[in-house]
């Protein structure tokens, strides 16, 4: 939008809008734009209430069976340097795909990997489990588009575990996962190890439950269930 010579048009609004990664932010940056286009007295060039919905059912339901999970993971042996890499970070880490999309060599050194979460900003920091090093090892010079993200995973998917439904990507991986630390761990390890804020009636349990970074990928790693696959 920035390189239009003038108010940016229909196309340029859609195409925009296009490149978001899920529904819901889609929405979000549809009601941005508005706001943008009233501030600067632009004309709106879409229809009354074209926003972008979100399946709230559906979204918070789409979770990657376990067993699908399982073989993508038992197929990282015959897959690509930067297929595997991709797969071991949404998989242990549950990573979102535009955080997977900003990996570079600056967020994997010294037995660490560092992530800025895209929703709240909250630092990710980590320890590289041995199981997963060598696969991290692959980690890309330059950050990828989040397009290009979509297409690894749906490749893998399709080879690995079969054709999966339309939304089978790193989200529905890290539902999975959230789901089955849900069982394992703690809620205060839980929150701390996604790099969620805290809030609502937990506010006070998270303020103070604080524990050591290393501490909580002890725990998280040792009830974890695909690291040890």
């Amino acid at each position: 939008l920035a390189q239009c010579s003038g108010p940016p048009g229909r196309d340029d609004v859609l195409q925009f809008i296009a490149g978001c990664d899920s529904p819901a932010y889609k929405q979000f940056t549809y009601f941005v734009l508005r706001r943008l286009f009233s501030a600067n007295e632009w004309p709106w060039p879409l229809p009354a209430k074209s926003a972008p919905r979100v399946d709230t059912d559906r979204q918070s339901q789409v979770q990657m069976p376990p067993g699908s999970v399982e073989a993508l993971i038992r197929a990282a042996s015959w897959m690509t340097g930067e297929e595997a890499f991709y797969l071991a970070a949404s998989t242990i880490y549950g990573f979102r795909r535009r955080e997977l999309a900003g990996l570079t060599s600056s967020n994997v050194r010294r037995g660490v990997i560092s992530v800025r979460a895209v929703k709240g900003g909250n630092l990710r920091v980590h320890s590289i489990p041995d199981e997963i090093a060598p696969y991290l090892d692959a980690v890309p010079e330059r950050p990828a588009s989040v397009d290009h993200i979509r297409r690894v995973f749906r490749a893998m998917a399709k080879e690995a575990a079969g054709d999966l439904p339309a939304g089978y990507g790193p989200h529905a991986i890290r539902r999975s996962l959230i789901s089955a630390l849900a069982l394992t761990c703690r809620d205060p390890i839980i929150v701390r190890f996604m790099g969620w804020k805290s809030g609502g009636g937990t506010r006070i349990l998270y303020r103070y439950a604080k524990p050591d970074p290393a501490l909580v990928d002890e725990q998280v790693f040792a009830g974890h269930p695909y690291l040890h696959l």
